[in-house]
């Protein structure tokens, strides 16, 4: 799960680079549309996979979320428009969020109930372990975007 967390701290390092690579934006109110986006697709993602996701099997879920995110990771990668890529980010944080709420529910169904404080505890500890290398990934992609252009 650690991993997934790395990958997506990385991508909102991307989608501040994309923006300023393709907008060319120098305020922020294009970037916060995206990153508005975002987090309106993992709230209907997350309600989505509250109400459906008993009438799919788990692993076909996860599965599924998790051919989205990259396929959806890849595309915004290689788009230049910044509509197709707000579309792109929209579906890719539907993905998210219906990953994100079967784990959960997941992680509390197996919890023996002395640990589930705990077991919480130590998820975010990892969480937010993830931070300082957001300040790492975003000199990278930074770097990286400049040496490309």
């Amino acid at each position: 799960m650690w991993i997934s967390w790395f990958v997506g701290t990385g991508f909102y390092a991307a989608i501040s680079g994309f923006s300023g690579r393709v907008g060319r934006f120098i305020s922020l109110t294009p970037r916060g549309l995206i990153f508005t986006l975002l987090g309106n697709g993992l709230l209907i993602g997350s309600a989505m996979a509250g109400m459906y996701g008993n009438r799919v099997k788990r692993s076909i879920f996860y599965t599924g979320s998790i051919w989205i995110l990259t396929y959806g990771i890849m595309l915004f990668s290689l788009v230049q428009s910044y509509t197709v890529a707000s579309c792109i980010i929209f579906f890719t944080g539907i993905a998210g969020g219906a990953f994100l709420v079967p784990i959960n529910a997941d992680i509390q169904k197996i919890a023996p109930d002395k640990l589930r404080g705990r077991t919480f505890a130590c998820r975010d500890i990892f969480v937010n372990a993830m931070m300082p290398p957001l300040l790492i990934i975003g000199k990278l992609t930074t770097s990286f975007f400049l040496a490309v252009n």
